[in-house]
């Protein structure tokens, strides 16, 4: 979520807030998604609030450790990948929400961790 905080700056910085990258009011066209609530308040302050709608603003109550085995089977070995109420399944309705939004989605750019925890596999 670093890489992605400064993206959204670095976008925010260089022209008018609407278009492809942000919608109407000025919010970014994106989902922020981590398993530790913390990264994603830090992502919205980075930005600023005003600039990201709550609803894809997605965390869970407490990370995982730097455990990608934690991060791919869930907290307790079983919500991580399908099954109701998991991250990834509420990150797709809000990609989805978003998604429905726009007149067209030309693109999606992925951001995630590459080395340790949760979404380095």
């Amino acid at each position: 979520n670093e890489v992605g905080s400064a993206f959204w700056r670095l976008a925010a910085s260089e022209g008018p807030p609407a278009g492809r990258v942000f919608d109407e009011k000025g919010r970014c066209r994106a989902v922020f998604v981590d398993t530790e609530p913390k990264v994603i308040h830090g992502v919205a302050a980075a930005i600023g609030t005003s600039r990201v709608h709550p609803q894809c603003m997605l965390a869970e109550q407490s990370g995982r450790g730097n455990n990608w085995a934690a991060g791919f089977h869930g907290p307790r070995g079983g919500g991580g990948r399908g099954g109701g109420g998991s991250v990834c399944d509420a990150a797709l309705e809000a990609l989805r929400w978003q998604w429905e939004r726009c007149d067209g989605c030309p693109g999606v750019m992925l951001a995630h961790s590459l080395g340790g925890g949760t979404g380095s596999g």
